[in-house]
């Protein structure tokens, strides 16, 4: 085609081809962009689109609403449904929609015009008008498939008065037509969206009032605590970026429940964290919800049965925790990890993706598991570590098939193991014996063919 005519010659003349037939004759070329706003208006008519697209951009982009009566005239009258139609959509843009247009428009002969002033009437139908209610669901028995998909789509998205009948009335209609039924599919998907959210603010809104009340005066208003008078302390800990708030949900819930003291991120507080397991378990829930979710906070919701399992699981504890308990619970932030000097058998200077929080990213070792690969780091200073976590759940058979876990004070000379075994799952928890060192090896002793050793998120847990 090219060598047939010639367009391998064509040079200097741009890439843009335009193929008509050899009838055509071409019409003037367009001027629109200093046309008066009365000129482009007729063009919203024009036979060609691009004529029309951007006759109605520049329109809304002038903001000129002297000519609001032109487009009206133009949507009532206009032989070509596409320039009704162009005239509606240009008059809400300019925000100079006329209801009483709009419903008259909802009878227009074509469906494209019935479905686009059904759409621009969202905002009345969500208001509660009751003669936009009484006109927009008479469309539920049209016969064209755009005003159907638009009223089915406008319903749910409003929720307005009617919406409920209209879509049982479009169901039981359409109800062997799969198109629809995609539709329907997706809007009932939309509502049980909307529905979780709504219940989600409702939720939010009572945790801050919870918290407003219980919490706010020790905490602070912006989670970083309130000052302690005449001291340098502040009365609560702070829980704006806890890894102990973010995390694991268990462990904000038990403190909540039984209380907390002791010392906390090297700070002292002038009293303990008292309990709060008098509350009921929907209370704890929408706090928790709050707090976890505000001052930068991201950390999913917690539900009043997340609390009732929890409660279960400790209802026989009778004593605050330690702080020193939870922070073994709760593992090192990886923004201090990324402090931390690491180096490894293969791809050392990938091992950083381990240990950014995030599970989609990954270290390996770029080969297959076989006997002497290893992982180590050095904290910089020594620390009384509780276990680590190797997580390789994004790459579920890369596991390490046999481990063992040495420490030592120069990065030189190791210990026997202080702990070893065999990976079974995607997720490896190696619980150590009480242990205070600085730097720590994990060796990989065995063989997977095919199989890397990968470690998508590396936990370390210390007291």
């Amino acid at each position: 085609m090219v060598e047939n005519y010639g367009l391998d010659k064509n040079i200097g003349r741009g890439r843009i081809y335009r193929l008509v037939h050899e009838t055509t004759e071409r019409g003037p070329s367009p001027r629109l962009i200093h046309a008066p706003a009365r000129e482009l208006v007729s063009h919203l008519s024009h036979p060609n689109g691009w004529w029309r697209d951007t006759a109605q951009k520049l329109l809304v982009v002038r903001g000129d609403r002297s000519i609001s009566n032109d487009l009206g005239s133009v949507a009532r009258n206009a032989p070509n449904p596409l320039g009704r139609l162009h005239a509606l959509w240009t008059l809400d843009g300019l925000g100079a929609s006329d209801t009483t247009l709009l419903l008259d428009k909802l009878e227009d002969e074509d469906g494209r015009v019935r479905a686009a002033a059904l759409r621009i009437l969202e905002p009345q139908l969500t208001s509660g008008d009751e003669s936009v209610t009484r006109a927009v669901f008479a469309l539920v028995d049209d016969s064209d498939m755009q005003v159907t998909t638009q009223l089915l789509l406008s319903a749910a998205q409003t929720g307005a008065p009617g919406s409920e009948a209209a879509l049982k009335h479009l169901t039981a209609r359409y109800q062997g037509n799969p198109n629809i039924r995609s539709i329907l599919n997706h809007v009932q998907s939309q509502q049980e969206i909307a529905r979780k959210r709504r219940l989600e603010n409702e939720f939010l809104a009572k945790g801050r009032n919870n918290f407003e009340i219980a919490c706010m005066p020790c905490h602070g208003m912006d989670g970083k605590g309130t000052p302690a008078p005449g001291t340098n302390m502040t009365l609560g800990a702070p829980i704006a970026g806890s890894p102990r708030v973010t995390g694991r949900m268990d462990i904000p819930i038990k403190i909540m429940l039984k209380g907390m003291t002791g010392e906390l991120d090297g700070r002292t507080f002038p009293g303990p964290m008292l309990p709060l397991e008098s509350f009921d378990d929907e209370w704890i829930a929408s706090t928790l919800t709050y707090i976890r979710s505000h001052w930068g906070n991201k950390a999913p919701m917690v539900t009043a049965e997340d609390v009732a399992a929890v409660r279960s699981q400790i209802k026989d504890r009778e004593v605050m925790w330690d702080s020193s308990e939870i922070l073994s619970m709760v593992p090192v932030p990886s923004k201090q990890m990324r402090q931390w000097r690491f180096t490894s058998s293969h791809k050392s200077k990938e091992i950083q993706s381990a240990i950014d929080g995030n599970p989609n990213s990954r270290w390996d070792t770029g080969a297959v598991q076989v006997p002497g690969m290893w992982l180590a780091f050095d904290m910089g200073q020594e620390h009384e570590l509780t276990s680590v976590v190797l997580d390789s759940r994004r790459s579920k058979q890369d596991y390490p098939r046999q481990y063992s876990v040495e420490i030592s004070d120069d990065g030189e000379h190791w210990s026997k193991p202080i702990a070893e075994g065999y990976g079974q799952s995607p997720i490896l928890q190696i619980v150590l014996p009480p242990t205070k060192a600085r730097h720590v090896r994990i060796s990989q002793h065995g063989s997977a063919s095919g199989k890397f050793w990968s470690i998508h998120e590396l936990e370390v847990y210390t007291k």
